[in-house]
């Protein structure tokens, strides 16, 4: 897993953070404990994985923005799940007729 993440949407000053794999031991999972976010300032984040047989070949990155929580807030957990069926697999043909 490799995670960017900067305050500016064009990824100018971007911090870089290796993390784990998703591998079979771990149900494909992967997590990583940001710390020490600036609380308050918008960030841009940017997360790909590498495939560990071509390390060369990443998959498409997933995007998006958040607002870390003031300085005093306890843990929060953010959570993003895969929908195979939102990629054409799992789909049922409509019965016509």
């Amino acid at each position: 897993m490799f995670i960017k993440y900067s305050p500016r949407e064009d990824f100018r000053n971007t911090q870089r953070i290796y993390g784990p794999g998703a591998l079979a031991g771990s149900d494909f999972t992967a997590k990583l404990d940001l710390r020490n976010l600036p609380a308050r300032e918008k960030l841009f984040y940017r997360v790909s994985f590498r495939n560990l047989e071509q390390v060369e070949r990443f998959g498409a990155p997933v995007t998006g923005r958040l607002l870390p929580a003031c300085e005093d807030a306890k843990d929060v957990s953010f959570a993003y799940s895969g929908d195979t069926a939102g990629q054409g697999w799992g789909l049922m043909p409509l019965a016509v007729g």
